[in-house]
């Protein structure tokens, strides 16, 4: 420290009993000052404040910034250097803040700025913004250094002036000056006799000659206040990190294995710097990228675990460690269950997005603590352990999801205990249980959120071993997973249903035939299958469960209930339609018993029992059926829903098979205009309505205008649905019938 630092900390704990007491307490008690409209009168005669002539500070040998931590190149980070060099050069009056997660490299971007800033000929200075003490004393030295009296820190040391009013006395004169504070992750730190550093009157104040940047983990612009402005410092994408890969190890290998390191490692600047040195050493066995990759892949203790945490509980690894100091800091706030969340959201497919709609249900359900939303996740994402994203969905609402970096969730899945994260696994199934129970799987604005979820319930049916989680857990996450692939199906999404299925396949030969767990996988496989082909193999199997779920569950539970809807679908796609339709009103009988007339699996199984009704010719009571079911839904339904536009679409259907042709092309058009705009032009119930509208033209004698419909149909559709799919047969089946007769 300068000599010339007469406050610095030693200078302190040997000044004279009362003012070491008074200024110590400049922390935390706000200190009266004279009142002469803000403005602090100094005592003494070197009270007159005298402008240098060019206007500078000039050369400063105090609290140089560490340019020994620089590396040669700055990677990826050009366009936010770009702009704070600009702000040196002409400052906007505000406050700067880097914010960002921990290791994403806001100490290097700040000092890049500083040099690039010292060979302009700004004076630059640095300090650490972790300790009170330290940044008093630095400041107040730096304050001495630029033309504060003694007479002025003696009256900061008995407790009559403000130390930052001190410092900003002299500091406001000044000019081209970049000061630095590093690491400013408490705020509380900032304070300084009751000034907090959103106020804009302590030592953060709006600078009109020079530029105060600040680096720190907590990105709440509430804390900063109106005067600052706030840079949120991103991971580097993989070309970037592959760059300071190949910089500090330049003998390691091609690029491409570089990129895919730095993939892996998340762009983290402090994981690829760890990387890079590790692999530059002559020593090691992973001398290349390809190597240090497969260690990585294989999750090579002596790769993984210097890395991300030394043993489970201890977050001893050079990663893992600067995150857990944001956990103590916000736990040492009084900030609840931020540990947990996180090691929650961890167990997720980090980076796959969360959705945040399914935290929120399962905070109102009382899954998580009802803090949850209103303070641990926006703690979380102010030290930038989350990020929160918002984009536009289908339905033009706005849909939240969260992302947590795959390092911060790797280092939390291997930083914790065995037992906490199965505990965690099994609070997440719940959450998306709890989650998913509002989602209605045939509105269009709500797919977004079920496409979400499939890579993390992916991930948690991977768990190493199932067993540990219970019974209990593994059942409700099957029938999670049934829902997802269900609501993907009526999304007409089935390849993203399927990827489930992969990861469902290994319960079968997991558990016993006659084992809950072991029947709904089979029924998520069948299901699959029977949404994207028609078999024989699918109609047996289907009666195989339906027979184990009537012995076990009984006829009128909601799983025996789904299987027999599923195997009427399955026989009418066998072309056994009559056996369907006998199975479907059975179906129906029992779910209105069960569920009630207007519950969304019968209205779901009326529709369907209206389609194959009318389907085999059986108008009159296709009719009938359709008359109660317009009763059920009135008012239950909008113009635009799904349900609203299939009960329309199939009394359009029997009026073509009756011969009252008379309006229904405009009649159909409109459905299908508005399932264009509600579903989407591929979804299964815009396809049958295209083919509806090529049967009016086929049974209106326009066979050229049919055929054409038809075929536009079949090429954009066989490249989605597949040769197989029921509706590919069908269309091909209709080609052939009409082909004849032009």
């Amino acid at each position: 420290m300068h000599p010339d630092v007469v406050i610095g900390a030693v200078g302190l704990l040997v000044a004279a009993g009362s003012g070491v007491i008074a200024w110590l307490q400049l922390r935390r008690t706000p200190v009266p000052l004279p009142k002469n409209d803000g403005k602090v009168q100094l005592r003494g005669s070197d009270n007159d404040l005298q402008l240098p002539d060019n206007g500078s500070v000039g050369a400063s040998t105090l609290l140089g910034p560490p340019f020994g931590r620089l590396p040669v190149n700055v990677v990826g980070r050009d366009h936010i250097l770009q702009v704070l060099g600009d702000l040196a050069s002409c400052p906007d009056g505000k406050v700067h803040v880097l914010t960002g997660m921990g290791g994403v490299g806001k100490s290097t971007v700040a000092l890049k700025v500083c040099d690039r800033a010292i060979g302009d000929g700004y004076s630059v200075w640095w300090l650490s913004g972790v300790s009170a003490i330290s940044i008093t004393a630095e400041l107040l030295g730096l304050a001495k250094e630029i033309g504060a009296s003694s007479v002025e820190i003696d009256d900061v040391l008995a407790g009559r002036l403000n130390p930052s009013d001190v410092l900003w006395n002299h500091l406001r004169f000044k000019r081209r000056w970049l000061l630095v504070i590093d690491n400013a992750d408490e705020l509380e730190e900032l304070v300084v006799a009751g000034r907090a550093a959103g106020d804009g009157n302590g030592w953060l104040r709006p600078a009109e000659h020079g530029l105060i940047l600040v680096t720190s983990r907590t990105a709440d612009p509430a804390a900063w206040g109106s005067h600052a402005q706030l840079h949120p410092l991103e991971i580097l994408d993989e070309g970037d990190g592959a760059r300071i890969l190949m910089d500090l190890a330049p003998g390691a290998g091609a690029e491409g294995f570089a990129r895919k390191v730095s993939l892996r490692l998340g762009g983290l600047p402090l994981a690829l710097k760890h990387a890079g040195l590790y692999l530059s050493l002559s020593f090691v066995k992973e001398n290349s990228f390809e190597k240090y990759l497969a260690g990585l892949v294989g999750d090579s203790e002596d790769l993984v675990r210097p890395l991300l945490g030394g043993t489970r509980g201890t977050p001893q690894g050079i990663v893992a460690t600067t995150w857990d100091v944001s956990l103590t800091s916000l736990a040492r706030r009084g900030v609840e269950g931020c540990r947990s969340l996180l090691l929650l959201l961890s167990v997720c497919a980090a980076p796959d997005a969360f959705p945040l709609r399914v935290i929120q249900t399962s905070v109102h359900a009382g899954v998580l603590p009802k803090k949850t939303l209103s303070s641990t996740l926006p703690a979380l994402e102010s030290v930038g352990l989350i990020s929160l994203q918002h984009a536009i969905n289908f339905g033009d609402g706005t849909l939240t999801s969260m992302t947590v970096h795959p390092l911060v969730a790797e280092g939390q899945r291997l930083t914790n205990s065995e037992s906490e994260v199965d505990h965690s696994v099994r609070t997440l199934v719940k959450c998306i249980s709890s989650g998913i129970t509002e989602l209605d799987r045939r509105l269009p604005s709500e797919w977004p959120v079920w496409r979400m979820l499939v890579p993390h319930v992916a991930l948690a049916l991977d768990h190493p071993d199932p067993e540990r989680l219970g019974e209990e857990t593994l059942n409700e996450l099957m029938h999670i997973a049934a829902r997802i692939i269900s609501a993907l199906a009526i999304a007409s999404e089935h390849p993203k249903g399927e990827e489930l299925v992969r990861h469902i396949r290994r319960y079968v030969a997991m558990f016993p035939e006659r084992h809950v767990v072991s029947i709904t996988a089979r029924y998520c496989i069948v299901y699959a299958k029977r949404t994207g082909s028609s078999s024989k193999e699918g109609e047996l199997e289907f009666r195989s469960i339906l027979n184990l779920q009537r012995d076990l569950l009984g006829d009128d539970h909601p799983d025996t209930l789904h299987t027999r809807h599923n195997l009427a679908h399955t026989l009418a796609a066998n072309g056994r339609i009559d056996e369907a339709i006998a199975e479907f009103a059975e179906t129906i009988s029992r779910r209105e018993r069960t569920h009630g007339p207007v519950d969304d699996n019968t209205i779901g199984s009326r529709l369907a029992l209206v389609h194959y009704l009318t389907r085999s010719g059986r108008v009159a009571e296709a009719s009938r059926e359709q008359e109660k079911t317009l009763r059920l839904m009135q008012g239950n339904w909008s113009d635009d829903h799904p349900v609203s536009l299939a009960v329309r679409k199939n009394l359009a259907k029997m009026e073509i098979l009756e011969g009252r042709t008379g309006g229904l092309d405009a009649e159909l058009q409109d459905i299908l205009l508005r399932q264009r705009r509600v579903l989407g032009p591929d979804h299964l119930d815009t396809v049958d309505t295209v083919q509806s509208i090529a049967e009016l033209h086929e049974v209106e004698g326009y066979l050229g205008q049919a055929l054409l419909e038809l075929q536009g149909l079949l090429v954009r559709q066989t490249s989605r649905l597949g040769d197989s799919h029921p509706i590919i047969v069908d269309i091909r089946r209709r080609i052939d019938v009409i082909a004849e007769r032009v």
